[in-house]
């Protein structure tokens, strides 16, 4: 059994204490790694986060901290392959408390020190003793820390492990958030592009009840002047007070089934019109229950062209997609509008590309706008 001394159970708490307080910013990996230095009496680290995509441990897409740059450049290009330790992390990383040292490793240090990796690359950072941990959960890795120690100073011990199997919990609940919380932040750029190429300011999604049920871009066209701040708040709420008095009485129509454009019309039997301030579609779902998506034009909106859409031989549920993409929706939001699942949406948009010749949505909405 491992006794830890006061100070050292103090710095465990810290770490775990400045995980949560840290979390969203910039210089998280900097401040935990310069408190994991204090901690386990180590004179430099590696601080590497991975993006979602990463199916292994690729380190050229990760971001380093408290590495010299050069070094960590030469390290991503070569050394990492060359690394006793690493590879000795990367066969056990599926282990969430895989802690990987150059003790464990090596047959001895004699064997360590006359490998190419120890002679041209840790011999000339001035480091000797090296300790890997990976921050992963269901074989999905969110990051990697790697600390070090001089010639001169002990090997990490047990308690030096056993200090890590502390905090490792608490860093990886903190990078699996800041992963999503980077995957949110493309998601909404990449959105942001595809209603501006297809010069749509953005939309909500309502209930029958006129509940908000999601948004995306500017949607301030479809809302009272004084409500412009309040979406972020109002997920799961009626929003009918919030939204412009002819907006709502168009919604109030068409819920009735009196609407011009005639009851519960399906999207593929829209064509958006081009000088609007928005448009209005209900969107019936197999259960019965519709969903009203109340999409803010921009004044040089050309929307959809029903000629190009029949050139390009689409089926009827192809250009249910279609026209969902040319709102800017997400693959989630287009499978929850015409209730289908997100792999079927990209099977449909695979399908799309193959018969229009685009590459992505972008593109897409350049070849089928008017």
């Amino acid at each position: 059994m491992v006794n830890f001394t006061a100070n050292e159970l103090n710095g465990v708490t810290r770490i775990g204490s400045l995980a949560r307080e840290c979390v969203s910013e910039d210089s998280f990996g900097e401040i935990v790694t310069a408190e994991l230095l204090t901690l386990l009496n180590s004179v430099s680290g590696v601080f590497i986060e991975f993006e979602a995509e990463d199916s292994g441990i690729g380190l050229s897409s990760g971001r380093s901290y408290i590495a010299d740059p050069g070094h960590m450049r030469s390290y991503i290009d070569y050394y990492q392959y060359l690394d006793p330790v690493l590879r000795d992390y990367r066969n056990n990383f599926s282990d969430p408390f895989a802690i990987s040292t150059t003790d464990r490793v090596v047959e001895s240090e004699r064997s360590y020190v006359s490998t190419e990796f120890y002679r041209d690359f840790i011999a000339k950072t001035g480091i000797h003793q090296a300790m890997i941990f990976g921050l992963s959960s269901q074989s999905m890795p969110f990051g990697l820390i790697g600390l070090h120690r001089l010639r001169s100073q002990d090997p990490y011990s047990d308690k030096d492990l056993a200090m890590v199997r502390l905090v490792i919990p608490y860093l990886g609940m903190a990078l699996r958030f800041r992963q999503r919380e980077r995957a949110s932040a493309r998601e909404a750029e990449v959105l942001k592009r595809l209603l501006k190429a297809s010069q749509i300011s953005g939309y909500l999604v309502l209930d029958e009840s006129f509940t908000l049920q999601s948004f995306a871009g500017d949607a301030s066209a479809l809302l009272r002047a004084h409500n412009l701040s309040t979406l972020d708040e109002l997920g799961g709420v009626d929003v009918f007070r919030l939204l412009r008095s002819e907006l709502a009485r168009e919604l109030v129509e068409l819920k009735r089934g009196n609407a011009n454009t005639g009851p519960c019309r399906s999207i593929r039997n829209v064509d958006l019109p081009s000088k609007k301030l928005w448009q209005v579609d209900t969107i019936r779902h197999d259960d019965g229950s519709r969903q009203f998506l109340c999409v803010a034009l921009s004044p040089s909106h050309a929307g959809l062209s029903a000629v190009r859409l029949q050139n390009f031989n689409l089926t009827p549920r192809q250009v249910d997609v279609a026209k969902l993409v040319a709102l800017g929706m997400t693959n989630h939001a287009i499978a929850g509008a015409i209730g289908i699942s997100a792999k079927t949406v990209e099977n449909y948009l695979s399908v799309i590309y193959s018969k229009t010749g685009a590459v992505n949505k972008a593109s897409l909405v350049a070849l089928l706008v008017d």
